[in-house]
């Protein structure tokens, strides 16, 4: 599309991919955003497969649904906006199987991934975060340069849906605080 370089900006999983971008092609990507995601993407730091697979593949209502992931322990909010009513009930438009494959291969420690970048970075921080913790937020702050930690109060894991217009001011200051482009 000849749209690079660009700032990338990713959530969650999203953070993960964005780092292994931001090393591999650094001259695609001159700044980068990260929005609640852990180098530490493993236990005991955090839960890093939110496992739906083992819910029923239909349900009467989207009530059920929510309920069938919390008694799983899964937060239900992100994965309710991925539901839909279909001729045999309640269910996702994704693959249950393919989204925890997708989560246990990204599973590890990415904290070599992401400091081998030097580009402006941000990071994100939701306050209520079940995946980036206070400490491991500070730590990948303090240990790669040219980086800035924002924590976003009020706030859980899901910024874009909890806490969009935080987001889009926190990325357009960061952004705009960057030095033009050669």
């Amino acid at each position: 599309m000849g749209l690079a370089p660009a700032a990338v900006l990713g959530h969650s999983m999203g953070g993960a991919v964005a780092f292994h971008l931001a090393r591999r092609r650094p001259d695609l990507v001159p700044a980068l955003v990260v929005a609640d995601m852990t180098t530490l993407n493993r236990e005991p730091e955090t839960r890093p497969v939110l496992d739906v697979t083992g819910r029923p593949r239909r349900v009467p209502s989207r009530g059920a649904l929510r309920e069938a992931l919390e008694e799983r322990g899964v937060p239900a909010g992100y994965f309710l906006d991925s539901a839909a009513e279909f001729e045999d009930g309640w269910g996702f438009l994704f693959d249950a199987g393919d989204m925890a494959a997708s989560q246990e291969n990204l599973t590890g420690d990415f904290t070599e991934v992401r400091n081998a970048s030097a580009q402006p970075a941000l990071l994100l921080r939701a306050a209520r975060s079940f995946l980036l913790t206070p400490a491991t937020a500070r730590r990948m702050a303090s240990e790669r340069a040219n980086t800035r930690l924002v924590e976003i109060p009020d706030c859980g894991h899901w910024i874009p849906t909890d806490a969009p217009g935080a987001l889009a001011r926190h990325v357009g200051a960061f952004l705009d605080g960057l030095s033009p482009a050669p």
